[in-house]
């Protein structure tokens, strides 16, 4: 009888042991400390220069990344162990997520209107909770630019006016339907207004700046250069081809027009696939556009990837010509981050 006593004893204990522990996991993931942890950890995945999607399949990678690096973020192998926990963390992990790229939208439309430069952007966007370098400034400048197209195939003009979201740099990223309604809205044609690009290296004359400052890509010193026009073409090809809203459109199953007239945002009577609330499905859609064209016209994968890598750099290029801001690039472009950040970067990858 007296061993009887004590073996329930132990099992009371344990299931006491089980209960305390699963309340202060409980606890745990609804505390204060793990959702900034969570929100800094989130936005360096948004940022990272090797992120596949935004939303495709994204939330399910994030959680089997954590997974695997529950110290990353500081969690005990019980919440992974249990089915209530794990499901609790999944839906916290989708909510952070999801108000991450809601702050991230927010904060580029108000660059827009701000015009602020996309290295003091991308800090902002990182809450300086992480390093900040070229790369992240490339996406950052492709973000942007995905922006100011969605806004405009959209009309969404009640934070950032047509105004504030068109230039003639986005002018290849813009679909037939897109050019016309450009054009209309504002009373210009775009072909005549591509002359006010500015070519590299030239001196604007209201200001003495040519706003021309370059990284160029696979650059052995990892330096800016000035008044360069070496590769510029090549970049430039790139660039109109990889991103072009054209063929953007065309990728998923909106069954847009094959002659590229079609922009996916259900103008001149079309069906829209691009709607108000879809513009990180839109990002998604444009970067597996951008890869597929570069592997279609690529001999391998190395090349593809240089291929995306040099429009990128055109897209930042043309972006800090258009908001120089009051901060420039440092001359050092790469800058070691700490290692959750790193592990992020070279990890998260699907």
């Amino acid at each position: 009888m007296m061993l009887l006593d004590v073996q329930a004893n132990i099992i009371q204990f344990s299931l006491s042991q089980q209960d305390s522990q699963l309340n202060h996991s409980k606890d745990l993931l609804h505390s204060k400390d793990f959702e900034n942890l969570l929100q800094h950890h989130m936005a360096a995945v948004l940022l990272s220069p090797n992120l596949t999607a935004y939303v495709v399949d994204t939330q399910c990678h994030v959680m089997d990344f954590i997974c695997e690096h529950p110290d990353m973020f500081k969690l005990p192998p019980i919440i992974f162990e249990d089915a209530e926990l794990k499901t609790a963390l999944s839906k916290i992990v989708t909510k952070v997520l999801a108000t991450t790229r809601g702050q991230f939208k927010i904060k580029l439309t108000a660059s827009l209107v701000k015009h602020t430069g996309v290295v003091k952007l991308t800090k902002t966007l990182a809450s300086g909770s992480m390093e900040t370098d070229a790369s992240h400034w490339n996406r950052v400048a492709f973000l942007r630019r995905c922006l100011r197209v969605f806004l405009i195939g959209t009309s969404d003009y009640k934070d950032a006016n047509i105004k504030q979201c068109y230039s003639p740099f986005i002018s290849p990223s813009l679909a037939g339907d897109l050019h016309r309604k450009v054009e209309q809205e504002l009373g210009i044609n775009i072909s005549e207004h591509q002359s006010d690009i500015r070519a590299p290296g030239e001196i604007d004359a209201d200001t003495g700046n040519n706003g021309d400052t370059e990284y160029i890509a696979g650059n052995e010193d990892n330096t800016l250069r000035h008044d360069s026009n070496e590769a510029d073409g090549e970049a430039d090809a790139d660039a109109s081809e990889i991103l072009n809203g054209n063929k953007a459109a065309e990728d998923g199953d909106h069954g847009a027009d094959q002659d590229g007239d079609d922009s996916g945002f259900g103008l001149e009577g079309r069906v829209a696939k691009w709607t108000a609330g879809k513009f990180w499905n839109y990002v998604d859609a444009t970067l597996s556009a951008m890869r597929t064209q570069a592997h279609e016209s690529a001999e391998d994968n190395e090349a593809a990837q240089e291929s995306i890598c040099r429009a990128l750099v055109q897209f930042f290029q043309q972006d800090l010509s258009e908001f120089p801001g009051k901060r420039q690039p440092s001359r050092h472009l790469t800058t070691a981050g700490p290692t959750w950040q790193t592990t992020i970067q070279s990890q998260l990858i699907w």
